[in-house]
């Protein structure tokens, strides 16, 4: 089930059959925020590989390899929100960051690293 919100964001809502496997990485030309509500699946990003549980969320780059596939057992369901760069910025500024840039320097203030060198690292 597919949403827009504000013209900009485009939101997918999906539950996914047990041992679902996608052919294929993909990618998309926007932002990918997917939250994993019940279920488990792998995420294969480039040659990075994640596992994902409920509650868990990743946050996937525009134009970057990935895709999913999901553990045997139940459905699972995922939430995803795509956005653009300008969206980045329009989030970035409704949260009083001067621009997307210092939120990652807030990550690495809290966290103690980077984002990307604590992707890698976790």
């Amino acid at each position: 089930m597919y949403h827009f919100i504000n013209d900009n964001f485009h939101t997918d809502i999906a539950t996914v059959p047990p041992s679902y496997k996608m052919k294929h990485f993909h990618e998309h030309n926007r932002w990918e925020l997917m939250f994993i509500y019940s279920g488990s699946c792998t995420l294969y990003v480039g040659d990075e590989i994640y596992m994902l549980n409920p509650g868990g969320l990743a946050l996937i780059p525009p134009d970057m390899a990935h895709m999913t596939t999901y553990l045997a057992g139940s459905d699972h369901t995922r939430y995803v929100l795509y956005f653009n760069n300008d969206d980045l910025k329009l989030i970035a500024d409704k949260c009083g960051f001067a621009d997307s840039n210092t939120m990652g320097g807030t990550f690495k203030k809290i966290m103690g690293e980077a984002p990307g060198s604590y992707r890698k690292s976790h």
